[in-house]
């Protein structure tokens, strides 16, 4: 199930977005990784994920999502 609320959770990246620069060969769909996932503004309220190392965000519906984690980062 799709993460519905910004924060950071357990996901496996499968499918990388157009305009990814490594065309997602960083893209491992059998590693398991914490990413953050954020509202962006795309004339509607949306939900993307950051992966670390890659400047493009991408959608949620391109990974396999687990467990929300609390933030690693406070």
């Amino acid at each position: 199930m799709q993460p519905r609320t910004p924060g950071f959770f357990w996901g496996r990246w499968h499918t990388p977005a157009p305009g990814t620069a490594d065309d997602g060969e960083c893209c491992d769909p059998r590693e398991w990784a914490v990413h953050q996932v954020v509202e962006v503004s795309l004339g509607r309220d949306d939900l993307m994920a950051f992966v670390h190392g890659v400047e493009t965000l991408q959608p949620l519906d391109a990974f396999e999502w687990g467990a929300e984690v609390p933030n690693p980062y406070a």
